[in-house]
């Protein structure tokens, strides 16, 4: 009777589907530094899933972020997506976002915030994602953790686990690559996307 009741205690969860896959995400970026305190970034990146064999989504972004002091930055975006359904059909949405930037440095180590608020399709999100870097001594090498949560102002649906490094290839390239857990929660079921990601941002 007492192993009856711990089943019965588990069906709920049981019942709780979850789906995971493995997806590639890859980006290139352009940065055009207006003014001294003013910068434009135009990117395009795309993704691959149904481990890693089919094309998922591309998105233009271009986005425009104004440097209020070193530590304190704000911005504005705009950002298309390209969504493939799973007969490679094509639907278009756009996406419009704020950022607010935060940063404190402390010797070696960076510690940075993003908030962010978007509207997709009417759908609204709040965004946070903290990060902290590492540069390590006599190279340019940094690596990185980052967790970043999704709000639909009610609960948390989404959340974003990241460990990466960055390295600059010279003064104008910087190369990022990274591996990220993306954990995703809805009343039905849970998705778990398994992701090897990599950008490249030039400087002009």
């Amino acid at each position: 009777m007492k192993k009856l009741s711990l089943i019965c205690c588990f069906i709920p969860l049981l019942l709780l589907s979850q789906e995971s896959d493995f997806q590639s995400w890859s980006k290139v970026g352009v940065q055009y530094k207006i003014h001294k305190k003013l910068s434009t970034t135009l990117s395009q990146g795309y993704r691959l899933r149904e481990n890693a064999s089919l094309p998922d989504k591309g998105f233009t972004t271009l986005a425009v972020v104004y440097k209020i002091d070193k530590d304190f930055k704000l911005g504005v975006g705009y950002r298309l997506n390209e969504n493939y359904d799973l007969a490679q059909s094509v639907t278009f949405q756009n996406r419009y976002f704020t950022d607010i930037y935060l940063r404190k440095k402390h010797k070696k180590w960076t510690f940075k915030d993003r908030l962010r608020y978007q509207n997709q399709a009417n759908k609204y999100a709040l965004r946070n994602k903290a990060e902290v870097t590492y540069n390590i001594r006599k190279t340019p090498l940094e690596p990185y953790l980052a967790v970043e949560a999704f709000y639909n102002f009610e609960v948390v649906n989404k959340l974003r686990y990241t460990l990466g490094a960055s390295y600059p290839i010279n003064k104008k390239i910087n190369f990022d690559l990274h591996y990220r857990i993306q954990d995703e929660v809805n009343e039905n079921k849970s998705n778990v996307l398994y992701i090897l990601g990599a950008s490249l941002k030039l400087e002009i």
